[in-house]
């Protein structure tokens, strides 16, 4: 098959032989029939792993648009990143319970600090 220079960005790509990345690679072309077709198959994946990557990743930290220049990039992720806020206590007691934090990274701590005395 010729390659579409207008439609595509093509890369050259080498993977450390014996690595882990590899041998998955050769396993999952195996499965999936694509022994002739590697450069398929790793287009293939990382297009999943970046739809995935966008599914988990913060809001806060959104994945850039395919058309932004590098600078805008970095301007939007710093204009991105949290302000910090005023330490607020992990945790509030109502009616002897403890009743949890709207800050995860305070209750995670916590939680933490609780495991650990046992």
């Amino acid at each position: 098959m010729s390659e579409d220079m207008e439609q595509y960005q093509y890369f050259t790509v080498g993977l450390l032989k014996n690595s882990f990345a590899l041998e998955a690679l050769k396993a999952d072309a195996l499965k999936y029939h694509m022994i002739e077709q590697p450069d398929k198959l790793i287009a293939l994946r990382l297009t999943e792993y970046y739809e995935l990557l966008a599914r988990v990743t913060p809001t806060h930290l959104e994945m850039p648009h395919p058309t932004a220049s590098s600078a805008d990039v970095e301007v939007s992720f710093r204009e991105s990143l949290p302000v910090e806020r005023e330490a607020q206590p992990a945790y509030r007691v109502v009616n002897e319970i403890i009743a949890a934090s709207p800050d995860a990274d305070q209750n995670a701590d916590e939680a933490a600090d609780y495991w650990a005395k046992l």
